[in-house]
């Protein structure tokens, strides 16, 4: 998903965040330098930052310029990216008034822009120093450790703005991010509740409350608030997509459908709505639209291993087994330690019935990674269909081993008994543990049937082929068995 500081540290890099006071009015002024500021000033509200500019360095260059003439100039260099030139300007305003917080603090961003870190805490430290009670100057350096991926350092600088102001919705905001970033998400939850508390249309607000309700699987409160975020900002494309994704978290298929249709009318190019529709369209089973939105979204970035491995997964659904063994294998490639990618090319490899190489894939996977331990079945499967009987018995009593909740090892342990070894004690055993886990599927009542007959008792084979039809009544391989038991009990 979109994550926050791609889009709001994207402003942080113009610095408009650290002008907040922008907004003056054109006063009666007498000396010809505040004059020019003024006019810059506005023309910079404007837009017009290069005329903007030509007025600042008019301004800055009358006989009483002051601090604040550099200070607006450098901002209006920076908004255009002129970062170095920004800063000469910064230090000019600190030359005329050494004592100039807002100056100080510019002069960090701009160095944190220049990639001179060490200054830029230096100069955020001076501000500070400075003043002490301004919660703007906590607020601002903490983005900036926000953005170096300094989460918990970050968290500090916004606990120290709150401290000075506790009603600051933006330090409470951010402070909501950095605490979600970390997975800290019933901090971050107090956080953004406090911040719409504040400011009832704070929409980002809503859409991260709304994230972090469904990472705490609360998918009914994750839905209401992306509704909120996108009520207030209705043309927002992420706000869609996360509502697309609520929808689809509460089964509401239609719904999930008709919010990707309006994001994409607003934008059909946007990347994450590409990404995001096209893992929907693969858990749903429609794999040529998964397959479609994934390839646009590669063509706008190429280099996205994700995009690539959601690809492959929908190429492996589409039955497409060479293309999507060729994403994997080139996903391993760049980055060996993707183990989702060894996994995925291992059930390419079983799909394609290559079982020698499925195995040495899984056997790989597992050497890795403990976390693997839902895929034993996989490979107990895989050697089964080799005849390496005693392995596959091995893989399937650890499949259960680690989750003991699971029926499935049971059920394919019973088949094997049955079907290849002609062990009916052994399957009983096994079929037996998977109904006690599973009461009354189908599936497993038919293979119960079976095993009941081949153990002569012909009535129980009837009374479970009876709750398989009973739950599938239209299959007619169910039916044919019945008919079969029943001929059989006919002739004694």
């Amino acid at each position: 998903m979109k994550k926050f500081f791609t889009e709001f540290l994207a402003k942080i890099k113009n610095l408009d965040n650290f002008v907040n006071d922008y907004k003056v009015n054109t006063n009666a002024v007498f000396m010809p330098s505040k004059a020019y500021l003024n006019w810059g000033m506005n023309l910079a509200l404007s837009g017009s930052i290069n005329e903007a500019i030509e007025k600042f360095e008019m301004s800055a260059s009358m006989a009483y310029s002051d601090a604040e003439s550099y200070l607006n100039w450098g901002i209006a260099l920076a908004k255009l990216k002129r970062f170095e030139e920004a800063l000469d300007k910064f230090d000019e305003a600190l030359r005329i008034d050494k004592l100039y917080t807002r100056a100080f603090s510019l002069k960090g961003a701009a160095l944190v822009e220049l990639n001179r870190i060490d200054e830029a805490q230096e100069a955020y430290d001076n501000a500070i120093r400075l003043s002490p009670d301004d919660p703007e100057i906590y607020t601002n350096w903490g983005i900036v450790l926000a953005r170096l991926n300094q989460k918990q350092k970050a968290q500090e600088q916004f606990k120290k703005a709150i401290k000075v102001m506790p009603l600051n919705v933006n330090a409470r905001f951010l402070l909501g991010v950095v605490l979600y970033e970390q997975n800290k998400l019933k901090e971050a939850i107090d956080e953004f509740l406090f911040a719409v508390k504040l400011e009832p249309k704070h929409s980002m607000a809503f859409y991260y409350l709304s994230l972090s309700y469904t990472k705490t699987e609360k998918f009914q409160d994750a839905l209401n608030c992306a509704l909120n975020a996108h009520r207030l900002e209705p043309y927002r494309v992420d706000f869609l997509v996360n509502l697309a994704e609520c929808y689809y978290d509460l089964g509401q298929i239609r719904n999930a459908l008709r919010s990707y249709k309006i994001a994409k009318s607003y934008n059909p190019h946007d990347y994450t709505l590409l990404i995001s529709s096209g893992i929907f369209y693969q858990k749903v089973a429609k794999y040529p639209k998964s397959i479609n939105n994934l390839k646009k979204a590669l063509l706008l970035q190429s280099n996205d291993i994700l995009a690539k491995y959601y690809l492959g997964i929908s190429y492996l659904g589409n039955g497409q087994y060479d293309k999507a063994k060729a994403i994997f294998a080139g996903i391993l490639e760049e980055d060996s330690g993707f183990l989702d990618a060894l996994l995925q090319l291992a059930l390419v490899y079983e799909a394609c019935e290559d079982w020698d190489n499925a195995i040495k894939a899984f056997l790989e996977l597992f050497s890795k990674s403990k976390r693997f331990t839902n895929n034993f079945i996989n490979i107990a499967n895989c050697y089964a269909q080799t005849g390496n009987y005693e392995k596959a018995i091995e893989y399937y009593k650890l499949a259960f081993e680690y989750n003991n909740h699971d029926y499935k090892p049971h059920y394919e342990l019973a088949k094997l008994y049955l079907e290849r070894l002609n062990d009916v004690r052994n399957a009983l055993r096994s079929i037996r543990a998977a109904n006690k886990l599973k009461v009354n599927d189908a599936k497993i009542n038919a293979l119960y049937s079976d095993v009941l007959f081949a153990d002569k008792d012909v009535n129980g084979a009837i009374e479970k082929i009876d709750i398989a039809i009973d739950k599938d009544e239209n299959n007619s391989e169910y039916h044919q068995k019945k008919a079969f038991f029943l001929e059989k009990k006919a002739s004694g």
